[in-house]
């Protein structure tokens, strides 16, 4: 890690084989401790690790074990999302405080905005919208149909399915469902709700 400003070095960490391959990065809002994800092969398996690091720090990391065969993804606080499950960490312990077992269904997509995690499970019947709050607890579980992709924001959640976009408030209840004539891409949690389709880029609000 380097300062931004000097280009010296503020923490160097020589990681080995038996480390893994660092797949993610996040850092604390103070910008003094740091979380990175990685991935090692072990007895043919995928094995997943968080390890927490303080920048200014010379202690070795606290670290954190997933179960085998998992992937960690980057998460918007110290969220570790596995293709099994999702769990709450103790940056200051690197132990499991909470955790959400997606009980067989496929990760599809994940979305976090301030204390709400939106998921996308899927199974054979289809897929299911999960919100969860900041301590992995069930807030609301909606049918996604055959929904691809979610986004997260302070006040909604938005599925991508073919060529329409659903929004759906944060205790799971439909607010509107439009369709558009170009295929939607991607829902963008910025200052405005953006909507990317395969022409365009616009401010995603309700349909009249």
């Amino acid at each position: 890690l380097l300062d931004a400003a000097t280009y010296e070095p503020l923490f160097t960490w020589k990681m080995t084989r038996e480390d893994g391959t660092p797949v993610a990065l996040a850092f604390a809002p103070d910008n003094r401790r740091f979380a990175v994800g990685t991935v090692a092969a072990r007895d043919g398996r995928l094995v997943s690790k968080v390890s927490l690091s303080r920048i200014a720090g010379k202690d070795a990391p606290l670290t954190y074990t997933a179960d085998a065969g998992s992937m960690i993804l980057p998460g918007g606080r110290l969220l570790a999302v596995l293709d099994t499950c999702a769990v709450l960490l103790d940056p200051d312990t690197g132990t499991e405080l909470a955790r959400y077992d997606f009980a067989g269904r496929e990760l599809l997509g994940v979305s976090v905005s301030g204390r709400t995690a939106a998921l996308l499970l899927g199974s054979h019947s289809g897929s299911s919208l999960v919100l969860l709050d900041a301590a992995l607890t069930l807030l609301a579980e909606a049918d996604a149909a055959q929904a691809t992709a979610v986004t997260c924001t302070d006040t909604a959640a938005y599925l991508i399915e073919n060529n329409t976009v659903a929004c759906y408030t944060l205790d799971g209840s439909l607010r509107w469902v439009h369709a558009y004539e170009s295929r939607p891409q991607l829902v963008l949690d910025a200052a405005q709700t953006l909507l990317f389709t395969a022409g365009r880029a616009e401010v995603l609000s309700a349909p009249e």
